[in-house]
């Protein structure tokens, strides 16, 4: 299924912190329900004072949040259920690894494809087809460039975003011999990227793996990494 990777630095996130564990002062966590964080998240931005603790009670763990609410002044706690993760189940978690059959070009514009998912999925486009292709070089010293597509179908009609000419990726080998890539993933998966918008990336990278997943990498302020892999719908 879909996998969403994100690394940003502490203090980007954090204010005082104190961790004290014996894995070199790290812990990792399973946060089994995301909603419960994301609504004590939310609540968080309407609040003062917030503090977070690893906290542990009957045998359960779960990181509980203390804020005071600035349009209530009252003051409120959340309990997040969560798992301290072993050394043997942190040695599993790894990215899914991007094959060589790939094409990979900077994304001009999330606002753009932002608005061809929503018109896509109010026509009821399940799914997108996504397709990079290289374009031929004048010259041995003129930057790959390379059209990219997004197409989606309905019953009725055809919804079509094309660059004509997009930056390659900044690990692209010269020495590759694919020269298109195309996969078809699912709209609601895409849509839920395309929120990213929010955390105001200033570049993206789409990794087209031919025929297998489309993996979008977006990089933000404070080193923030959102990496976002949608595996390929075979139609």
């Amino acid at each position: 299924g879909s996998q969403v990777w994100t690394s940003c630095k502490t203090d980007a996130f954090l204010g005082d912190m104190k961790i004290e564990s014996r894995r070199d002062n790290e812990i990792f966590l399973e946060v089994p329900d995301l909603t419960q964080i994301i609504s004590a998240l939310k609540c968080a931005e309407a609040s003062s004072n917030v503090l977070m603790r690893l906290a542990k009670a009957d045998n359960a763990e779960f990181l509980r949040f203390t804020m005071h609410n600035r349009a209530s002044h009252h003051d409120i706690s959340h309990d997040v259920i969560v798992r301290v993760l072993t050394e043997a189940e942190l040695s599993s978690v790894v990215a899914p690894p991007l094959e060589s059959r790939l094409l990979q070009v900077y994304l001009p514009s999330l606002q753009d494809v932002a608005s061809f998912v929503d018109k896509v999925r109010n026509n009821g486009c399940v799914h997108i087809t996504v397709t990079v292709t290289l374009l031929p070089l004048a010259s041995d010293n003129q930057t790959q460039m390379a059209t990219l597509t997004f197409v989606a179908d309905s019953f009725v009609s055809s919804f079509v975003l094309h660059y004509p000419s997009v930056e390659i990726g900044p690990a692209h080998r010269q020495d590759n011999a694919l020269q298109k890539a195309s996969c078809t993933i699912e709209t609601k998966l895409l849509a839920k990227f395309v929120t990213v918008k929010e955390v105001a990336p200033m570049r993206m990278v789409a990794h087209v793996v031919d025929g297998k997943a489309l993996v979008i990498s977006a990089f933000a302020a404070g080193d923030t990494n959102i990496v976002y892999y949608m595996p390929s719908q075979l139609l």
